[in-house]
């Protein structure tokens, strides 16, 4: 049996395991109204342990009744995405770089009402896996995504380049900066990031459904860029 079907063999059981737990408490998970929102892998760079991890958007009228399992998840808490990137840029959380890309998907939404109408039409159009190769530059990190001008080039570049295995990085280029890497880039898909305190997001095309998700926080010193059809 391959690596493949075991893995199917696993859900499948979980599936029914759940399926009779539900029917025994009389409980009727209305997943239904969960809407697929994105798809994110771990970079190879850091190392076996790997997360494919997916997205949901979910509208409900209350807040609902959480059980922790005190391992993978102690607490829980309600917030704004706006509330989480500030509360991350001051040191009170820490955002992986997906979730601030996804903080700033949810930032063009004024409303809760706008991104649930949103989400229900963007998820016909699927998802595409987002895979960041992480690049270490002269004055930051860039993790680009599909889509972007430099991300297929990067990954050839990698390809041919032996790997520090003890690196979290697909490649190092100490003489190049976050600037300089811009230059002749007409499609952005990637995460810039100096500290915590100083990253920016770009990207200017709408991805399976996605608007342009665009930000750059305000304590970033450089001048914003200027990008097309945004």
């Amino acid at each position: 049996m391959s690596l493949n079907d075991t893995k199917l063999s696993l859900i499948l059981i979980m599936y029914v395991i759940f399926s009779l737990i539900s029917r025994k408490h009389k409980l009727f998970p209305d997943i239904w109204s969960l809407r697929e929102w994105s798809n994110w892998l771990t970079p190879s760079s850091f190392g076996s342990k790997r997360f494919d991890t997916m997205f949901y958007i979910c509208a409900m009228d209350c807040l609902p009744y959480i059980k922790h399992d005190e391992k993978e998840m102690s607490h829980a808490v309600w917030s704004t995405p706006k509330q989480l990137v500030t509360d991350h840029i001051h040191g009170n959380v820490r955002l992986a770089p997906p979730q601030l890309y996804e903080m700033s998907r949810l930032l063009r939404f004024q409303k809760f009402e706008e991104i649930s109408k949103f989400s229900v039409s963007r998820e016909v159009k699927g998802s595409k896996r987002l895979l960041p190769v992480r690049i270490k530059l002269s004055d930051g990190i860039v993790s680009l995504l599909p889509g972007d001008d430099k991300y297929e080039p990067i990954i050839e570049l990698a390809n041919t380049r032996e790997k520090d295995e003890s690196s979290l990085y697909e490649v190092e280029d100490n003489q190049v900066n976050l600037e300089e890497f811009r230059q002749d880039v007409k499609n952005f898909n990637r995460i810039e990031i100096v500290s915590r305190r100083k990253f920016r997001i770009l990207c200017n095309q709408e991805l399976c459904g996605h608007y342009c998700s665009n930000f750059t926080n305000e304590d970033y010193v450089e001048k914003i860029v200027h990008l097309p059809n945004l």
